[in-house]
């Protein structure tokens, strides 16, 4: 198989990314109620809407188009939700931080987001 490295931050990101889909596998959408006991997966929603939001308006984002496929596939679309998927060319990204994504990843980028999240697994202590 294919395997890909992953820093930290993307770990993080994919962690809340599968406490969002067990979410919606058990509420059958992502609109997490303001009174959600899980304060934390409230807030990093809130932060991916506002960055989906960004990109949609030409503004500087750092999510990766790896980030954007998962969060587009999930039903995310920066609080518009009969707007279009964002363009996920690498090239017309935005960045306002310096890019996460090496070499290595460049893969990832052409893959589906269930292909992308069966290549992932979290790091073992």
């Amino acid at each position: 198989g294919v395997t890909f490295e992953v820093d930290q931050s993307m770990f993080l990101w994919l962690h809340y990314c599968e406490r969002l889909m067990m979410f919606k596998a058990r509420e059958g959408h992502c609109k997490i109620p303001n009174d959600y006991p899980d304060t934390p997966l409230r807030q990093w929603l809130a932060r991916q809407q506002e960055l989906i939001h960004l990109y949609s308006t030409n503004q500087p984002t750092e999510l990766l188009p790896v980030e954007l496929k998962i969060l587009h596939a999930l039903g995310l679309h920066g609080g518009k939700r009969n707007s279009t998927p964002p363009k996920l060319n690498s090239r017309t990204l935005k960045r306002k931080y310096p890019s996460r994504k090496d070499k290595k990843n460049r893969d990832f980028d052409r893959m589906k987001p269930k292909e992308m999240i069966g290549q992932l697994s979290s790091p073992r202590k």
